[in-house]
């Protein structure tokens, strides 16, 4: 891997090369987490807590307290990255039922890095609609939860109730000033979309009745801005909003800068 450092701006949006720009941009826009360490999840007991080492540090490693490492080939299991960790408390951490967490590695070339080229080269090209190419069957099935503790602890019960399929995600939350923890499911069609949304409910139930499972479209913090309302949006999509163009432009940049600098 090229050293950060040495990156050329201009490089930036069109050579994979340079895709570890955009996966560290993503990760600090929601999308995903470091993917570097995996720790299982499961056999997490309902009635015990995980802890971290200290709060203050950069990485935050998980422990489970009474249990034990060891795992049965060809069970079905949930299984986490390696957790960054600042003093604000935002932190984001990719989980995923592959304990090589493949889909959301081959995800950061294969869809995420052409959706922001995609979209970048549309709005430099002064386009008033956009053609959404991945970005259309882009989605994420979100509950809101009041700590990383309940997080795990619905990820538990998702892994215990429905172990079936493939899925993937994340966990945490991006906002320092948030009391509140997501867990954050991708799906890349209305049918995994609507399964997931279902399972996922049935679970949070039982961890905190309270919260609900919201469902959202592509990345907000880019396209939301442009397109409003996804659930309006068609496969190529007007710009309901090109007063945002040049904010979002710049946002796409100064995120990108932030990740080299």
């Amino acid at each position: 891997m090229m050293c950060l450092s040495s990156l050329k701006w201009f490089h930036l949006f069109f050579t994979q090369k340079y895709a570890r720009c955009i996966w560290l941009w993503l990760s600090s826009r929601q999308l995903f987490g470091s993917i570097k360490r995996q720790k299982h999840v499961s056999r997490l007991p309902a009635n015990r807590r995980w802890q971290t080492t200290d709060p203050c540090s950069f990485t935050l490693s998980l422990m489970r307290m009474g249990s034990s490492n060891s795992m049965n080939k060809g069970e079905w299991h949930i299984y986490l990255g390696k957790i960054p960790y600042s003093k604000e408390g935002n932190f984001w951490v990719s989980f995923e039922s592959d304990p090589r967490l493949r889909k959301t590695k081959e995800n950061i070339y294969g869809r995420c890095l052409p959706c922001i080229q995609n979209l970048y080269r549309q709005l430099t090209a002064g386009c008033t609609e956009i053609t959404l190419g991945p970005a259309y069957n882009c989605w994420k099935i979100t509950a809101v939860l009041d700590s990383i503790d309940q997080c795990l602890i619905l990820l538990y019960e998702f892994e215990k109730e429905f172990p079936t399929g493939h899925v993937y995600g994340k966990i945490g939350s991006g906002r320092p000033d948030s009391d509140s923890k997501v867990v954050v499911f991708h799906a890349e069609d209305v049918a995994e979309r609507d399964r997931v949304c279902e399972t996922l409910g049935e679970c949070l139930l039982k961890i905190n009745p309270q919260s609900s499972v919201q469902i959202s479209r592509a990345c907000a913090v880019l396209y939301h801005d442009l397109l409003g309302d996804w659930r309006y949006w068609n496969q190529t999509a007007m710009i309901e909003h090109p007063e945002n163009r040049e904010r979002v432009l710049k946002r796409i940049k100064d995120m990108l800068f932030l990740a080299v600098s």
